[in-house]
């Protein structure tokens, strides 16, 4: 969830809040997506995200494949 209000009256309920690029790492985590595709078609979309961030989670998921 990326809206502001919504994100804060989540954690005022106590709910956990993730975005989309947490969802795609958990996802990506159970081996349930390939994160490299996942981003390469969120990337074609006017999706924007943290380069950092991105860059990150990048490097962890070429580090966990076999």
């Amino acid at each position: 969830m990326d809206d502001r209000k919504g994100v804060l009256a989540a954690e005022r309920l106590g709910l956990n809040v993730t975005g989309t690029l947490g969802v795609l790492d958990l996802a990506a985590g159970k081996k349930l997506i390939n994160f490299g595709d996942a981003i390469a078609a969120l990337e074609l979309t006017t999706f924007r995200m943290p380069r950092t961030l991105l860059d990150d989670l990048l490097a962890k998921h070429r580090a966990a494949r076999p």
